[in-house]
């Protein structure tokens, strides 16, 4: 009976996990007003009460799409963060993976243009503490521990500072055929910013 259970249980984490990254797809292309939620489930081979069954509505399936995107371009910053010779690199290049990453097709309509307008300030911030902004705050109080960055700084003004201005950049350079030019002007202001912190 506990096995039966258990097992009903994964797979529905499975069909759970399916459907966002499903979505997902629809999501980017189409953006959230043009997805419907019942195209999802038919799409899927599903009824529209089986999708219900996972996701209260439309906002609470692409709130599940959101997360799984921030999740995954986190990991995406923390691999080019981690190839960094030391903390302020690793800030940079994150902040510059973070920017090259929520710029692609792949997640630019769900993170940039829909998440924020779709399920609120508060909800978004969330979601984004539990990832990018919190391996940031990380990265921060390691580089403040190796003195590479002064500890008169408080860690959390500096990571909100960080990641607010990452996001602005990520929609500057996301609204400009010249990519290459201002990722460039990114980097030369992290790096400046960081190196005059110590």
């Amino acid at each position: 009976m506990i096995a039966a259970m258990s097992l009903k249980k994964e797979q529905g984490k499975k069909t759970k996990l399916e459907l966002v990254k499903f979505a997902r797809k629809l999501f980017a292309q189409d953006g959230f007003n043009k997805t419907r939620f019942d195209e999802v489930a038919k799409l899927q081979g599903l009824t529209t009460g089986a999708l219900y069954h996972h996701f209260r509505n439309k906002t609470g399936l692409f709130e599940s799409v959101v997360d799984f995107c921030a999740t995954e371009i986190s990991k995406e910053v923390f691999k080019r963060a981690e190839r960094s010779r030391n903390n302020l690199d690793g800030i940079v290049n994150g902040c510059l993976a973070y920017i090259e990453t929520v710029i692609s097709t792949k997640y630019k309509k769900i993170m940039l243009e829909d998440s924020m307008s779709v399920l609120g300030w508060k909800k978004w911030k969330e979601i984004d503490d539990r990832t990018s902004e919190g391996g940031l705050m990380l990265a921060i109080e390691e580089a403040q521990k190796n003195g590479e960055i002064s500890k008169a700084i408080p860690p959390r003004a500096l990571t909100r500072f960080l990641s607010g201005g990452t996001n602005e950049l990520a929609l500057w350079v996301s609204e400009s055929g010249e990519k290459k030019t201002k990722l460039s002007e990114a980097k030369k202001v992290f790096e400046n910013i960081l190196n005059s912190l110590n």
